[in-house]
């Protein structure tokens, strides 16, 4: 009798083949948006693939419990996303109109807000709230 620990490991394609539909269905149903769910499936399976290749992923039993915590990762950081822009875009509602940056400027600032974000996540608990209240 076989050991079942020992089954060989599913390679990417046959995780991607088997999982994919399931994990953008799931996205889909949480954000009512079919083509951003496609998105955030793409980059789930994305960094599977890099984990995978940077072989930091342990053998998994359980796929979809994997690709659902990568996937709620990402569903957090796509909502923290909208939600900084949406400040944003109502900081320069708030602007006189000769003030107010151009499109490429305001991307520009889009994306270093965040990069900065995604650095201060990254920072321990204590060391964030010092940096922010100085």
């Amino acid at each position: 009798m076989s050991d079942p620990a020992a089954a060989p490991e599913p390679s990417f394609n046959t995780l991607y083949r088997d999982h994919r539909s399931w994990l953008q269905g799931w996205l889909h149903r949480r954000l009512g948006d079919a083509w951003t769910a496609a998105d955030l499936t793409h980059d789930t399976f994305l960094r599977v693939l890099a984990a995978q290749q940077a072989k930091a992923v342990p053998s998994l039993r359980e796929p979809r419990a994997y690709l659902l915590t990568v996937g709620r990762r990402l569903l957090v950081n796509h909502y923290k996303r909208r939600s900084l822009e949406q400040a944003y875009l109502d900081a320069l509602a708030n602007l006189p109109e000769a003030l107010a940056p151009s499109p490429e400027q305001r991307w520009l600032l889009l994306e270093t807000l965040q990069a900065l974000d995604d650095l201060l996540d990254g920072l321990p608990a204590v060391v964030r709230r010092a940096f922010l209240w100085s």
